[in-house]
């Protein structure tokens, strides 16, 4: 009887000590959860911010070039002259919080990676351009060959709305899977249906076309 009883005692004692442990990791992997989500949740704040500043300015240059009747042929030249006096400009944590939001979701990741690589070399590009018009509004001429400062303009304004349309797609799903409340019942419907927005965002993956 004795034996029973140690024994007894002894599984209690490490019955104890394992649940002990089980409710110190669940709290431990609910405090990190809430502190990982809190980080994501300004991280996609930040970001989402300034998608949207690009893709407002984006919307603006739009309804400004149909009022002056612009030509699709010399919109993008005509977008980029108009950027070199004023651009959106990102947030200096914009990369580090991207680097942040990476594990979130794989589409999101790529729109959001391609939005900066592509947005990046649209603002070097305008800097130099920037450097280029006071260069001729001192000198009257170019510091460089024309034809390679209407080149740059060309791939600075068609290089904008490209941005533009991946911070479209990398907005929306930060908004459902970040910053809405319900997270895990967006990522379960799109598991299950795909909305013609999201469809079209998939296929500028794929085509790299927008």
């Amino acid at each position: 009887m004795n034996e029973v009883v140690t024994f007894l005692n002894q599984w209690q004692t490490l019955l104890g000590a394992v649940i002990t442990a089980a409710a110190a990791f669940a709290v431990a992997f609910l405090v990190s959860h809430i502190d990982r989500r809190r980080e994501n949740l300004a991280a996609a704040m930040v970001i989402t911010s300034d998608l949207t500043t690009v893709v407002g300015a984006e919307r603006v240059l739009n309804e400004i070039a149909d009022h002056e009747g612009i030509a699709d042929e010399h919109l993008a030249i005509w977008t980029a002259q108009r950027l070199t006096s004023l651009r959106p400009r990102l947030s200096p944590l914009f990369d580090g919080y991207i680097a942040r939001l990476m594990l979130v979701d794989v589409k999101l990741s790529a729109y959001l990676e391609l939005f900066k690589v592509v947005y990046r070399d649209v603002e070097y590009k305008l800097e130099r351009l920037e450097a280029d018009i006071q260069h001729y509004n001192v000198n009257d001429r170019f510091p460089r060959p024309e034809e390679d400062v209407r080149r740059d303009l060309d791939l600075v304004g068609t290089g904008f709305r490209r941005a533009a349309g991946y911070a479209r797609c990398a907005e929306r799903l930060l908004n459902i899977l970040v910053l809405s409340n319900w997270p895990s019942l967006h990522r379960l419907r799109r598991t299950l249906y795909r909305t013609k927005v999201e469809k079209d965002c998939e296929k500028i993956l794929k085509s790299g076309a927008l």
